[in-house]
């Protein structure tokens, strides 16, 4: 017979282990860095690099 607590453990170590998971995962989702974006050319006009701006 299962405690009436069980069910948050399950909940929450399902949580810490999917944190850690996207943890792991985060460098090969976004590989560059917070600050490695260009933000002074973000509103620049279209080029051949960039069709749309």
């Amino acid at each position: 017979m299962r405690s009436p607590g069980a069910r948050a453990v399950l909940v929450g170590t399902s949580g810490l282990a999917l944190l850690a998971l996207a943890g792991a995962v985060a460098p090969v989702l976004a590989p560059a860095g917070p600050y490695a974006a260009d933000l002074a050319a973000r509103l620049g006009p279209p080029s051949d690099t960039h069709l749309f701006g």
